[in-house]
């Protein structure tokens, strides 16, 4: 078996390796037709036992959206050993094996972890946005006027003027951030 084990191409006249979904599925056929899939599968509840037995904490997400999945390692083990029952079944959440990484199908993990969704929208139009913004400007301006000193007073102004803008806005909307 050893012969088939490299990460990505395998052997690659019979299609069986690590390196992808059909020929992991090519290599634990032949493990099962070798009536070693029994071992096999022992062997692997053994090691996710003891890799995967604490709680998950998965995170995705996008630009201002986030999802948490809360996964107990008690219900990840027990889905990775019964998924791991056939070659068919194992291959339905383990794609692949890169290095010391196996890679998962995340959805039927995320199915069995309690969801958080955090939507953070509303930063787009609150004032701390607004200041982060403004800073960046003035540090833009303020780059300008060092490197174009000593004719730099329009980049003053402006560093003054956007200071000023902020103070003001952030005035009007004390009672917001308090």
């Amino acid at each position: 078996m050893e012969k088939y084990l490299s990460e990505r191409k395998g052997v690659v006249s019979e299609k069986i390796g690590l390196g992808s979904k059909p020929r992991l599925l090519n290599l634990l056929n032949k493990i099962k037709n070798q009536g070693q899939y029994s071992k096999f599968k022992k062997r692997f509840s053994n090691l996710v036992e003891f890799v995967f037995s604490d709680d998950l904490i998965i995170l995705i997400k996008d630009k201002r959206k986030m999802d948490l999945y809360f996964i107990k390692g008690k219900k990840f083990t027990d889905l990775l050993i019964k998924k791991s029952a056939s070659p068919e079944g194992f291959i339905s959440v383990i794609n692949r094996w890169e290095g010391n990484s196996i890679r998962m199908n995340r959805d039927q993990i995320l199915d069995i972890g309690k969801k958080i969704h955090l939507n953070f929208d509303f930063l787009e139009d609150h004032i701390v946005n607004e200041i982060i913004k403004t800073e960046e400007r003035i540090s833009k301006y303020f780059i300008a006027y060092v490197n174009k000193y000593p004719e730099n007073d329009k980049y003053k102004e402006l560093i003054f003027n956007e200071c000023e803008r902020i103070l003001d806005k952030i005035d009007s909307n004390i009672n917001n951030l308090i």
